[in-house]
């Protein structure tokens, strides 16, 4: 049996089941039992500390290994490689913009998403990967398909193996009823995908969350399949 709770951050529901294995959880709980997502909401809070935001109990080693404020660095700047103050510095501050913008679109707050995302472009790192895709996902998920075609279309064509951009795209495709380019663009995601689960360098939670969506495309591809055949 499963029960809901609230995330202390964002205070929107957590789905808790009892014995389900770490790399399917989307969410961490302190020592104390209090819960929180994974993505935004602890990572958004680890950029600033180490401790539960509730009772102040320090995280423990492997989430902090996991999901510290270095790790996420280490996803934007070369690790194991020099870098100075500003450069850090302004990492920082484009995780915690990036962060901010998945927290709000969990929470369905597409303007203010983009308005961040614009931002980080604008403003930041015009040439950032996690910031175009987002962008095309909250177009997406507020039914925009159009510009989230448009702009899935720019981001593939520098950065083709983007682990979800075709998966978005073949949703948004799918949205205004133009099958053929869905399952061109389904098809490309199920080989990023399958190659990415096959990587051994990826997190467990990473490949878990991937693992759902592979899935999808699989029942999606034999579904548009089926279709054509008809």
């Amino acid at each position: 049996m499963s029960s809901e709770i609230s995330c202390i951050v964002c205070h929107t529901k957590i789905l808790v089941t009892p014995h389900e294995k770490r790399e399917n959880m989307n969410y961490v709980i302190c020592s104390n039992g209090h819960c929180l997502h994974i993505d935004p909401c602890l990572k958004m809070w680890l950029l600033n500390s180490e401790s539960c935001p509730v009772c102040n109990t320090r995280y423990s080693p492997d989430i902090l290994e996991t999901y510290s404020k270095k790790s996420q660095i280490d996803e934007i700047l070369t690790p194991n490689e020099p870098h100075n103050e500003q450069e850090v510095e302004e990492c920082i501050v484009v995780i915690d913009k990036l962060n901010r913008a998945k927290k709000l679109l969990l929470e369905q707050k597409f303007t203010a998403s983009l308005n961040i995302l614009f931002d980080v472009l604008d403003h930041d790192d015009p040439n950032n990967v996690d910031a175009k895709f987002l962008l095309g996902k909250v177009y997406f998920l507020s039914g925009r398909f159009d510009l989230s075609i448009n702009t899935l279309m720019r981001l593939i064509k520098t950065y083709y193996n983007y682990p979800l951009a075709f998966y978005y795209l073949g949703k948004s495709f799918e949205s205004v009823g133009l099958d053929d380019k869905a399952l061109w663009a389904y098809q490309r995601s199920y080989r990023n995908l399958k190659q990415i689960l096959e990587e051994s360098d990826k997190d467990s939670l990473s490949k878990s969350k991937l693992s759902n969506v592979f899935e999808e495309v699989v029942n999606i591809l034999k579904k548009l399949n089926s279709e054509q055949s008809q």
